[in-house]
């Protein structure tokens, strides 16, 4: 793949900015708890008693990507609470409707079932992508989304999150506008893999 070499130098660039004193920063989304209260409001939507306990202890805070990752690996954690810390870290509800999120968890016992799955098996990256794409897709939960849950679910650390950002980043950065569908409106996001 070729690199446009404007675009690499800025983003290099970048990568070694140490003028927060910190290096670069990092995302930390929404508090998984608060998202939670927000999101799932209603008696219909409320996770159960169990799945509240964990996110409880484990999404009372901030979640840095290393600490995201911890939740969603440990078996001990109940696999839905770890999916509300990811959904809330990707801020899904807060850039497009609410009703994604909400139409995302009325299918959570198959949400359940796949991240089980990939937490337990090493699939391959496009094993992965397919537990969530085509024919096995659910509603609300696109791949800017699911690919969050890939990313911090993973056994390996090399499955990637396809967002809106990396999207229009590697656009940029090749000046392909083709390399990856997007969907249309103010908050597009990606409709297809690389």
């Amino acid at each position: 793949m070729t690199f446009r070499t404007e675009h690499l130098s800025v983003l290099i660039s970048v990568l070694h900015d140490t003028s927060s004193g910190n290096g670069a920063r990092t995302w930390r989304g929404r508090i998984p708890t608060q998202w939670c209260d927000r999101v799932f409001n209603t008696p219909e939507n409320r996770p159960s008693s169990e799945i509240l306990k964990d996110l409880q202890s484990a999404g009372r805070s901030h979640l840095t990507r290393e600490e995201l990752r911890e939740i969603c690996r440990d078996n001990s954690k109940h696999v839905l609470a770890a999916y509300i810390c990811t959904m809330a870290w990707g801020a899904q509800g807060t850039f497009q409707t609410v009703a994604n999120a909400r139409e995302a968890w009325a299918h959570r016992d198959a949400i359940a079932t796949k991240l089980l799955k990939l937490r337990s098996d090493k699939l391959t990256r496009a094993g992965a992508y397919n537990l969530f794409a085509g024919t096995n897709a659910l509603p609300g939960l696109g791949p800017a989304y699911f690919t969050k849950l890939l990313f911090f679910f993973s056994p390996t650390k090399s499955n990637y999150i396809m967002d809106q950002w990396t999207t229009k980043s590697m656009m940029l950065l090749t000046g392909d506008r083709n390399l990856v569908q997007m969907s249309p409106g103010k908050h597009a996001g990606p409709t297809s893999g690389l």
